[in-house]
């Protein structure tokens, strides 16, 4: 089964896109489904997946992992997605400037656990 969430998020307004599926091939159909991108890369066994898309001139920001429980791997995937974005708004991170990615994972781990909103993929 292949499930997904997308949501706003408003302070940095971005667009974020959770998707669990149990394998890439599966991540690779939902993301070329919605966005026509079939060519990102990947490692070997990798258990997740973060990946920044840009589709009519918006960036949306994309996080794979395999199961809803694998919050470690979600986290993993989360810092990917946060450095990414902080480099994208020219906001280095460093030890004295670090509570806005602080705030932003806590809301984004949430909306990852929140069982509202989830939907199922249909191919």
């Amino acid at each position: 089964m292949i499930s997904y969430k997308w949501f706003y998020e408003p302070i940095y307004k971005m667009n974020y896109y959770f998707i669990v599926c149990p394998n890439q091939k599966d991540f690779l159909n939902v993301i070329g489904k919605h966005y026509g991108i079939t060519d990102i890369p990947f490692v070997e066994g990798a258990y997740g997946k973060s990946v920044a898309i840009t589709s009519n001139g918006k960036v949306i920001l994309c996080t794979w992992v395999k199961s809803k429980n694998s919050i470690a791997e979600f986290v993993h995937e989360l810092i990917h997605t946060l450095i990414g974005l902080f480099e994208t708004i020219d906001h280095p991170l460093k030890a004295n400037n670090d509570e806005p990615i602080a705030y932003l994972a806590e809301y984004l781990t949430k909306q990852f656990l929140n069982k509202k909103n989830w939907k199922i993929f249909t191919k």
